[in-house]
């Protein structure tokens, strides 16, 4: 996977850490409060993925993605913006500005995991390690319980708590996969596609 060097901009310090111990097993984050802190870490750093707040002491997170964006080096890098004042109207202009994702304010930290590492995995084609596996899971809810299928080892979850339940699955899938598999058999580095596959409307499927 990409090594990941993320800035987070936030006003908050609890906010700051909170995700920088969230995050740090797939990240190498620093945390400022202030967009002259930020403007200062990204002349200093060399960055690859943000997350910001749109409400900071010397400004608003739209603007600086905005001006995140001129710049040469970021015109494709993934910008999250995390923020308890995101509606359809602010994630619309956060989408004109060049966000790749609003997120409302505050999710569990797993998820946000899951969010950070959508935007590492594109583009669709890539070339991973060996000693790193990637394994694809159904998730859905039906009934009032959430669900959580791994077609690769045939593993259904059910539970009342998504997060939880995703959680789990992960614990799972890694017991598994250690107890199981062979490492070894893999070429040194392989090409994972994802494939996108149209099933046909409702209407059109056979009775």
């Amino acid at each position: 996977m990409l090594e990941v060097n993320l800035l987070h901009i936030d006003k908050s310090k609890i906010a700051r850490n909170l995700l920088a111990k969230g995050l740090d097993s797939i990240a190498n984050i620093s945390g400022v409060g202030t967009l002259a802190e930020a403007r200062q870490a990204i002349a200093d750093g060399n960055f690859n993925f943000f997350i910001l707040d749109n409400e900071l002491p010397d400004g608003d997170g739209l603007t600086f993605a905005e001006e995140i964006r001129k710049h040469p080096d970021h015109t494709k890098t993934p910008i999250i913006l995390y923020t308890a004042s995101l509606n359809n109207e602010l994630e619309y202009r956060a989408m004109e500005a060049g966000i790749n994702e609003g997120l409302h304010k505050p999710i569990d930290m797993f998820e946000m995991m899951q969010h950070v590492v959508k935007q590492i995995e594109l583009p669709h084609v890539k070339r991973v390690q060996r000693q790193l596996l990637q394994l694809t899971c159904f998730s859905w809810k039906a009934n009032g319980k959430y669900h959580e299928y791994s077609p690769d080892l045939n593993l259904l979850l059910t539970g009342d708590d998504r997060n939880q339940l995703r959680r789990q699955m992960h614990v799972e899938l890694e017991e598994q996969v250690l107890a199981k598999d062979d490492p070894s058999k893999y070429p040194a580095d392989i090409e994972v596609y994802k494939h996108v596959v149209h099933l046909p409307p409702e209407n059109d499927q056979a009775a």
